[in-house]
């Protein structure tokens, strides 16, 4: 594997061990209707802190024990079918997020909470990572 294939491998995980726990919290503080600005905050920056953690051992482990070569152009198509992906996926998400707000919000009115709203754009935001990770996964892989 190379350098840039492990590094997306390493992206992959690290996103899906930190935020899977953290929206499954999130989503347990909502369905007891707790889910208020200073525990979100707690829950997010000790996310953000694990992942940092994790993503810093795996990027060094992977640094000291794979040489890094020079970019060439199918790392330049996978990256660029990668990024689009994730946009495509944000773009999704977040139209579906505010189309449901508008829609979805005279009947149920707890979705109009800020702090509901803004991990539902958070979770548009870590899906479309996830898929540029996966498609970058997915690219090197096949070889394209």
């Amino acid at each position: 594997m190379s350098f840039r294939e492990k590094s997306a491998w390493a992206c992959l995980v690290t996103t899906g061990v930190v935020f899977v726990p953290y929206f499954t919290f999130i989503a347990q503080l909502a369905s007891r209707g707790e889910l208020v600005l200073p525990r979100v905050v707690v829950a997010f920056v000790a996310a953000v802190l694990a992942q940092i953690a994790l993503i810093s051992v795996y990027m060094t482990v992977i640094a000291l024990r794979t040489r890094q070569e020079p970019r060439d152009e199918r790392d330049t198509a996978i990256e660029n079918r990668a990024f689009r992906s994730a946009h495509w996926t944000l773009v999704i998400a977040l139209w579906l997020l505010v189309l449901g707000g508008v829609f979805l919000a005279p009947v149920f009115p707890q979705l109009i909470s800020v702090v509901f709203v803004g991990q539902l754009a958070l979770l548009s935001f870590v899906l479309s990572e996830l898929v540029h990770y996966a498609t970058l996964v997915h690219g090197y892989r096949r070889g394209y």
